[in-house]
């Protein structure tokens, strides 16, 4: 439609982006105003309107942003005076983001002057308003308008009119209270009497008597009121009395200023006079007590109560009784705006008119709403009579609920849906469990009356609300709390069983009635449900509003759920498949959520995040027996999702490459009694303070049989290894203590389904680090533990209740300290983790060792054991206090793997190597680490310059200062078959503390595998890597640790 009205619009493009914005929850960002000055351009602008390219004089960054109101923005530019000259009479809005003209304005004409020598151009401040619903929420503009930016004298004078406007709407045009204004005779003049009144709803009054003369008779006497400003800005009512014979009308002066004109009397030709001030319109004090100070105690009282004038005001103290909720203002009407409701238009019983509320946005208590089961029902038939209701503060949040958990309160929360929260038919246990499920309490296939069920974890124990609150019980330690399930098969929304059906599900149900927050999750049936789109939405957008304000009515707040993932591709009637569908209910939900400042929580994003970016390839099949609904590892994950929603102040997400957690952190939960806490350590990161835990002889029996160490972690990482960093000193001998005396790491995943049914331990042992002695100065021992799954971890560091003996018997002599965890992200892209080495190698200029550090392209991965079951991980590259990728070689069964893109000349090789003597004192300087031939190790891949080009294993002790000596393994393998390939070479520990060496194609066939068992070659190496467990030569025995491991080239002379 042409615009013939207005001469500043908002385009159509700039409505569409609008729109578009709004719907995506983006902000609108209009950063530039055009200029133009454009040839025979109409009066008014057009919605199809485009930039005029050609005519474009001048452009300008938006200055200044400001919010009028919530549906009115203002922006505003400067145009400096060194800025032209040139005319404009175009100005245009413009986002640059999306390229939209957002606003044209078409004006008079304007110039704009440039400085000259001696004369200073003119500086023009331009600003645009732009209108549109809720347009300072899209644009993100929350600060007040400054007053430079519009012309406040308008916006005065607006106001002004709108108070004078809804005076007259209220009570006439003009009327005076009481006597006021009212003429008498007074001798040869007339008396004006003082007192107050209303012309053209402009307050006047005259505060003492005033007479005036009348000498021509019959004449009228009028009052002719004006607004004028004062010299301070302020506005004010002025007015004369005129008396002549003819008649007066409003009318506007020379200079423009408006005057306002009431005739208040007539003298006549005898001298009398007739009073001529409105009547019926004019209040005294009477009326207004009357009509204002009236009170109705209820509606069945009101509709009795028939109003006496149009406008007459009353107050209502509740709908069925005082003090319900239901109250308010309300005014009488012989047309009310809509038919009668009940709820803001009342009849009378007489039928001699309405009283309709003065707010028409109310709350359900005021449309009578009461709390029972047709309470919901009430609001929904409102809602679809086009009623709006206001929108209610937020009570709480299922993060709130944590806070309430966590001090021992029960705080109930409650799940209602369909069989994707009732779970009986899908999850495992549940088949056989669930014979008195949801679904056979039904009656005609409605919730009875006065039903009383719990559900508890014999019924449907992995559905996740049962798994859900194991979870909460067991992290805050809280056998209160409850998770209601109220989930009921092929059961939906939009077609109002959800409504009928709430409150004998829950709210009146006495087992459930004390629920505080409430999550509601329809969908699954919905999407089979309607062939028309247009229908589907505006019925799921009215039963979720009406389930929304029913719970806030009851005092419980609510949230949305989007539904579970489907891969279920059948038609549902005329619209998509059932998944597209599913996806536009979801988005109602979604839009009703922020409309009413409640949760929304996508499950469905959840789900699938978790199916992208786990790392154990589990595809949606396994967690979906039918493409629709989820089996029991789906609901322990959506579980997990929801108590990660619930706890994430309480429960940390690992997301960065490295993660550190000392025992004082606010996450984690410990038992020490008394802490030191540690001065900041560069190596470990500036300005951090790190804590060894310590317990004390005195106080071991206080964590006797508990978890000293208790963190509960969300991996949202595919691939995140955990590395246990040990507290040692010489005052702790625990290679001679029992095994079983020693603290133990737990570490678990998938916890909570009941009997564990998907429950994994990723590991269950004594640190290896408290195996064997460690010497002087030695505090940080970096142990691998595991890799943690996708979603929730939990790590627990346990003493035994024989814990005491290690105080006994002097194995710790002083006390126990315990140390930190560490994360670290593998970045694993597939199932063989190992360390990819592939820039080859190169002669140096003499003979001696260059680091493998990381960087520099290199992927750091930990190896695998491909002995164990399912490839079980057990050791890592970790960086150690000082920077280097170190490996361990701990226990028998321990692994260390390589991967090599193997191309070295002769002469060169890389070797697992050890240099770690920075610290010690007094050494020889064989174990200097600056001196070049300070390692020790095996040497891998080593090619001799002077013989064969054969693969061989060397030990290379700092004693023959790191020179190959003869080799230990001779595997026959010919430089030629694995040049340039790749190849993966394995060190597995053994039993008997031998060494197997195994070398391995990139497809995993087999090159060679040998053995190391030369005891005084390995008890050599030992020595190195120990710091001290052996002495030079020593034969390896009882405990063995390999650790601080290197892969380092080596580059013969």
């Amino acid at each position: 439609m042409a615009n013939t009205t207005d001469k500043s619009i908002l385009t159509a493009a700039g409505k569409a982006l609008l729109a578009q914005l709004n719907a995506e929850e983006k902000p609108l960002i209009i950063d530039k105003m055009i200029f133009a000055n454009v040839p025979n351009r109409p009066e008014f602008p057009q919605p199809d309107d485009v930039v005029p390219d050609d005519f474009i004089v001048h452009q300008e960054g938006v200055e200044q942003r400001g919010r009028l109101s919530a549906d009115s923005v203002i922006y505003s530019t400067t145009l400096t005076s060194d800025v032209g000259p040139f005319d404009f009479n175009w100005t245009g809005a413009y986002c640059s983001e999306y390229g939209v003209l957002v606003t044209v304005d078409h004006h008079a004409l304007t110039p704009k002057t440039a400085d000259e020598p001696g004369v200073a151009g003119n500086t023009l401040v331009r600003s645009v308003v732009l209108e549109y619903k809720d347009i300072a929420e899209i644009t993100n503009i929350t600060v007040d308008a400054s007053t430079w930016q519009y012309n406040a004298t308008e916006r005065l004078k607006k106001m002004d009119t709108d108070v004078a406007q809804a005076i007259i709407d209220q009570n006439g045009k003009d009327w005076f209270i009481e006597d006021g204004f009212l003429v008498t005779p007074q001798g040869t003049a007339f008396n004006i009497k003082a007192g107050a009144g209303y012309v053209s709803g402009n307050r006047v009054t005259l505060e003492f008597d005033r007479n005036v003369q009348v000498p021509n008779k019959p004449s009228f006497i009028y009052v002719d009121a004006y607004r004028e400003g004062t010299p301070n800005g302020e506005q004010v009512t002025l007015f004369d009395f005129v008396v002549t014979a003819d008649e007066k009308d409003d009318y506007t002066n020379a200079n423009g200023v408006k005057h306002f004109v009431c005739k208040i009397a007539q003298v006549l030709g005898d001298g009398s006079v007739s009073d001529l001030r409105p009547e019926g319109e004019s209040a005294d004090r009477s009326w207004v007590t009357q009509s204002f100070a009236t009170v109705i105690s209820h509606v069945e009282e009101l509709k009795k109560y028939p109003g006496r004038i149009v406008g007459q005001q009353i107050e209502l103290l509740g709908y069925f009784e005082k003090g319900d909720g239901g109250g308010g203002s309300l005014i009488w009407m012989t047309n009310p705006p809509h038919l009668a409701n009940d709820a803001t238009v009342f009849e009378t019983t007489n039928a001699s008119g309405y009283w309709v509320r003065r707010n028409l946005t109310i709350t359900p208590e005021q449309a009578g709403w009461q709390p029972n089961k047709n309470g919901p029902a009430r609001i929904r038939a409102l809602l679809n009579a086009g009623l709006s209701f206001a929108k209610p503060k937020r009570l709480t949040s299922l993060q709130g609920q944590a806070a309430r958990w966590a001090s021992g309160q029960k705080a109930p929360i409650c799940f209602f849906g369909d069989s994707t929260t009732d779970g009986r038919i899908t999850t495992i246990d549940g088949v056989i469990g669930a014979t008195k499920w949801n679904i056979n309490r039904l009656i005609d296939e409605a919730v009875p009356d006065g039903i009383v069920y719990d559900h508890d974890d014999s019924e449907v124990p992995n559905a996740y609300t049962n798994v859900l609150q194991r979870m909460l019980r067991e992290f805050h330690l809280n056998s209160r709390i409850r998770v209601y399930n109220a989930g009921y098969r092929g059961k939906q929304a939009q077609d109002g069983w959800a409504v009928n059906n709430v409150h004998n599900a829950i709210y009146g149900n006495a087992t459930y009635a004390d629920v505080e927050w409430v999550g509601i999750m329809f969908g699954l049936n919905d999407s089979n449900a309607s062939k028309d789109s247009e229908l589907l939405e505006r019925r799921t957008y009215i039963e979720n509003q009406a389930l929304i304000l029913d719970a806030f009515a009851r005092g419980v707040q609510p949230a949305l759920m989007s539904c579970p993932p489907s891969n279920n591709t059948a038609k549902s009637g005329d619209y998509g498949n059932n998944n597209q569908v599913n996806e536009l209910i979801d988005q109602v939900k979604r839009r009703i959520a922020h409309e009413y400042g409640i949760e929304f929580i996508d499950v469905n994003q959840a789900i699938k995040h978790w199916i992208y970016n786990n790392g154990d390839k589990i595809a949606f099949s396994s967690a979906s027996s039918d493409g629709l609904h989820l089996n029991d590892l789906g609901h322990l994950k959506k579980a997990e999702f929801l108590f990660k929603t619930a706890e994430r102040d309480n429960v940390p997400t690992l997301i960065e490459d490295r993660h550190c957690f000392d025992v004082v952190h606010s996450a984690m939960r410990y038992a020490l009694s008394k802490n030191d806490i540690s001065a900041a350590d560069r190596h470990r990161g500036a300005n951090k303070l790190y804590q060894n835990g310590v317990i004390q002889s005195d106080d071991i029996d206080k964590v006797l049989g508990s978890n000293v160490i208790d963190l509960w972690v969300w991996n949202e990482r595919r691939d995140h290894s955990l590395i246990y960093r040990a507290y040692k000193n010489s005052f702790m001998a625990f290679h001679a203590a029992n095994r079983e005396d020693l603290p133990r790491i737990i570490v678990e995943s998938q916890l909570f389904t009941a009997d564990d049914y998907h429950k994994v331990t990723i590991f269950d042992d004594v640190s290896p680090e408290c195996i064997g002695n460690t010497g002087s100065g030695r505090s940080d021992f970096p142990c691998f533990v595991g890799k943690l799954r996708y979603g929730l971890n939990r790590i627990r560091l346990f003493m035994p209740t024989t814990a005491k003996t290690l105080f006994d018997d002097d194995i710790i002599t002083d006390f126990l300290a315990v140390g930190w965890l560490d994360f670290i992200a593998d970045r694993q892209e597939n199932r063989y983790p190992v360390m990819h080495y592939n820039n080859g190698f190169s002669y140096m200029d003499k003979s001696h060792w260059r680091d493998v550090v990381a960087g520099r392209g290199r992927v750091i991965h930990p190896p695998i054991d491909t002995d164990v079951t399912n490839n079980y991980v057990r050791n890592i590259i970790s960086p150690s206090l000082k920077g280097f990728n170190t490996y361990s070689l701990q226990r028998p069964g321990d692994v260390v793997e390589f991967r090599f893109e193997a191309n070295f000349p002769k002469g060169t090789g890389v070797a697992l190597s050890w240099n770690k003597m920075d610290d010690a004192i007094n050494y020889p300087d064989e174990f200097d680490k600056y001196k070049m031939y300070s390692s020790g190790g095996v040497l891998i891949f080593y090619a001799n310059a002077s013989e064969d080009s054969n693969v061989r294993f060397t030990f290379l002790s700092p004693a023959n200062y790191g020179l190959p000596s003869i080799p230990l393994l001779e595997t026959g393998i010919s430089l030629s078959e694995i040049q340039n390939k790749p190849i993966i070479v394995q060190f597995k520990l053994r039993v008997d503390f031998g060494i197997d060496v195994t070398v391995l194609r990139s497809n995993l066939t087999q090159l060679y595998k040998g053995t190391i068992t030369e005891q005084s070659v390995i008890g050599e190496i030992a020595t190195a890597y120990c710091g001290g467990s052996f002495s030079n030569g020593s034969i390896a025995s009882g405990t063995f640790e390999l650790e601080y491991l290197q892969l380092r080239e080596y580059s013969e002379i």
